[in-house]
């Protein structure tokens, strides 16, 4: 399979200023890097997480995504635009080179972004990473179904390496927390009109994403005990992350349609 590379300016990357941070939007950043008052995650507890670096001119930065078959990997649109070349890790709990037991690195890759992604408003902030090469399951490495939409006043879980506080690192090893979905008439006090494509959670104090956990997967255990797909990781809120603003997330459910017309050609 052979697709087209899309070559724009990179608008998440921890080594130059994002270009969507100078939006006229209201208080949007795109959320690069970070789990705010989070857990750390256990081995095999989100065998669906992929750590996913871009290459660029400039330098590499770092996002998180969601295996969702063996060639496949979910992530967030303004992660990967402007990439010379995305590698995906697979499995890993840790987020440096070292060497860790049933993890998979694939840098024979190629990616897209939605065709109506917008870097102004992050609005279609979502792409879709190939993997040439096809990843066998283990206990460590399993997709993710992609799930409903997700309605307001329920907990969902967000896991990823972004920064632990603000200015800081990214963090060593995958974090995850909990938030509650809000609606977006709630969102848009902070933010302004948001498009309908968008969804917002929020903590019960500071827990938040922050710096390093954009593309990350939003996910939901569904009445049959099974981990679903509702959201990926998008913006969070000028005024950092430890302030416990509203964080905004992709809606996966709006683009299932998108999705499956990509992954299927």
């Amino acid at each position: 399979m052979k697709l087209k590379v899309c070559y724009m300016l990179l608008v998440a990357t921890v080594v130059a200023i994002p270009k969507a941070a100078r939006v006229p939007f209201k208080n949007i950043l795109p959320v690069n890097n970070r789990i705010i008052d989070g857990h750390e995650a256990s081995p095999g507890q989100f065998p669906w997480q992929a750590l996913v670096k871009s290459v660029a001119g400039w330098g590499d930065s770092y996002c998180g995504g969601a295996l969702i078959n063996d060639r496949w990997v979910l992530t967030a649109a303004h992660c990967l635009t402007g990439s010379i070349k995305v590698v995906v890790k697979l499995g890993a709990l840790r987020s440096s080179a070292v060497p860790e037991s049933g993890t998979v690195t694939i840098d024979n890759t190629e990616y897209l972004v939605h065709e109506y992604y917008d870097y102004q408003d992050l609005s279609n902030d979502i792409g879709l990473v190939y993997l040439k090469t096809q990843v066998e399951f283990t206990d460590k490495i399993q997709p993710i179904d992609l799930g409903p939409k997700l309605s307001a006043n329920v907990t969902v879980r967000v896991s990823g390496w972004g920064y632990t506080y603000d200015n800081g690192y990214i963090s060593p090893r995958l974090q995850y927390v909990d938030l509650t979905s809000i609606s977006n008439q709630d969102c848009e006090k902070e933010y302004g009109t948001l498009h309908k494509s968008v969804v917002c959670c929020k903590g019960e104090k500071i827990e938040s994403t922050c710096t390093g956990d954009s593309g990350s997967p939003v996910v939901l255990k569904n009445n049959d005990e099974v981990w679903q797909h509702v959201g990926i990781v998008s913006f969070g809120s000028r005024s950092g992350c430890s302030l416990g603003k509203p964080i905004g997330f992709t809606r996966t459910e709006s683009f299932i349609d998108w999705i499956n017309s990509k992954i299927n050609l």
